[in-house]
């Protein structure tokens, strides 16, 4: 990246670090005033990450000094309405989803997406993605099919999930609650999904879901984190989610004293399942490039040893390809290609970014690519 590049970036992080930590009811600055130009690049890069709508909560807090030109304000609040009516209508086509299979007697549990949002300052400004619905023992294949006599088109994906579009949302289903790919763990997460078993949460007035236990669900945002670094990118967003969910299940319960997750009952679990030095790799991203703005831990630190070189790695990652990577300059357009064209560069991307990941989470990495290569072959 270029320095002006870079530079567009610090400020990024800076929005982003108050929009998530900072108090809502204060002014904020900067300490800069930014050129017109330098102001389109951080939009255009918030576009990019998809927290438009999320790094408005500080913009609009800035001293009138040092907002950006009134014209582009005036689309970062359109930009920030759009997401929050995006977040109402996934709410209405959620609920409707939810209801009718639970209806017909399935237990639909809600993941990342959607879920993650409660875990952030404002929940209505952090930008919708699809619907990812887990179903325990063998109620997906159930799901598939009634979703199929309805008369929508199921299809399977590569990770042994299947997806449809509903009311111009994609909705996924999957057979896996964490995507953690080592057969060798089946039980661990087996016990844990036994252990700690789905738990209802109120998401608005309106809607009530169930969502992975808290330890569980924190684990999933991670594996899934891993995953999309090991594969075709990932983007800042994701690390959001992470770093509100770790805040909030971490902390005390001002009301009981007592946290949600116990960090160390936290960390044995992934050293069990193979990605604590992964885990100790993604901490230190976010207390580098999504620091507290006090200067403090935004996250735990976990057996510290510095990872400089791989957080760069990261960072030159999520900064280059964006949202899942959909930006990357390796990745060709994939409205170009065909099926086989497609699988492909999902491998080659998995491939080319093997090197650092292979050895933070050796073993999740190889059977990870081993399921995702019998799935594209399929």
């Amino acid at each position: 990246m270029t320095s002006s590049h870079n530079s567009t970036y610090s400020y990024l992080l800076k929005l982003l670090s108050e929009s998530l930590y900072g108090n809502a009811k204060s002014t904020f600055s900067l300490g800069a005033t930014l050129s017109e130009k330098e102001w389109q690049q951080v939009f255009a890069e918030a576009e990019k990450q998809t927290v438009t709508g999320v790094l408005f909560s500080a913009v609009s807090r800035l001293p009138e000094m040092e907002m950006p030109p009134v014209s582009l304000l005036a689309t970062w609040l359109a930009m920030a309405h759009r997401d929050n009516r995006a977040n109402a209508s996934m709410s209405n086509i959620l609920s409707a989803t939810v209801g009718n299979l639970e209806s017909l007697g399935l237990h639909p549990v809600l993941q990342k997406g959607h879920a993650a949002a409660r875990f952030y300052p404002e929940p209505q400004l952090r930008a919708c993605g699809d619907i990812d619905l887990w179903f325990p023992g063998g109620e997906r294949a159930v799901a598939d099919n009634l979703v199929r006599k309805s008369g929508i088109n199921v299809v399977s994906t590569p990770d042994n999930g299947s997806c449809y579009v509903s009311d111009s949302t994609e909705v996924e289903h999957h057979s896996r609650l964490i995507e953690i790919h080592n057969p060798f763990h089946a039980g661990l997460l087996r016990e844990l999904n036994e252990t700690h078993p789905p738990v209802k949460v109120n998401l608005s007035a309106t809607l009530t879901v169930s969502v992975p236990a808290p330890i569980v669900e924190l684990i999933m945002i991670n594996a899934h984190i891993l995953k999309h670094c090991l594969g075709v990118g990932i983007g800042l967003r994701q690390f959001c989610d992470y770093a509100m969910a770790w805040r909030a299940l971490t902390l005390p319960d001002p009301a009981t004293g007592k946290a949600a997750v116990d960090p160390g009952e936290y960390f044995e679990i992934c050293r069990r399942l193979g990605i604590i030095s992964w885990t100790r790799v993604l901490h230190q991203f976010i207390n580098r490039y999504i620091p507290a703005p006090d200067g403090g831990t935004a996250v735990d630190i976990v057996e510290w040893l510095e990872e400089t070189d791989t957080v760069d790695k990261i960072f030159m990652l999520v900064a280059e390809g964006g949202n899942f990577g959909r930006y990357s300059q390796r990745r060709p357009q994939r409205a170009k290609q065909t099926q086989w064209q497609r699988k492909l560069s999902t491998m080659t991307a998995f491939f080319s970014n093997r090197s650092f990941v292979f050895r933070l989470a050796p073993c999740e990495a190889f059977w990870t690519f081993t399921r995702l290569l019998v799935g594209q072959i399929h």
